[in-house]
């Protein structure tokens, strides 16, 4: 299997659901640990280990993100996100 190039580029690549609630979960109950965890809905797929290899390796990619400050700018110019 090849190496295939990052699939996340950004850590905008999202949705403003996500960003409300871990806004929410960040305010309301920063002293809880959250745990992440993927589930595939497409019933009978299954993993090669070169699968499985590829997807931590994006998340490995995913991890090292960063926002740059022009994504921070675009943050703050919407209202309902707090600068924390």
């Amino acid at each position: 299997m090849s190496v295939i190039d990052p699939i996340i580029t950004s850590l905008l690549t999202t949705d403003a659901y996500k960003f409300s609630m871990g806004q929410a979960i960040y305010h309301q109950f920063s002293e809880y640990k959250t745990t992440w965890s993927f589930k595939c809905r497409n019933e009978g797929v299954v993993f090669t280990p070169e699968m499985v290899e590829e997807i931590k390796r994006q998340i490995k990619i995913y991890c090292d993100l960063r926002f740059t400050e022009e994504e921070l700018d675009y943050l703050a110019a919407i209202r309902w996100i707090k600068g924390s």
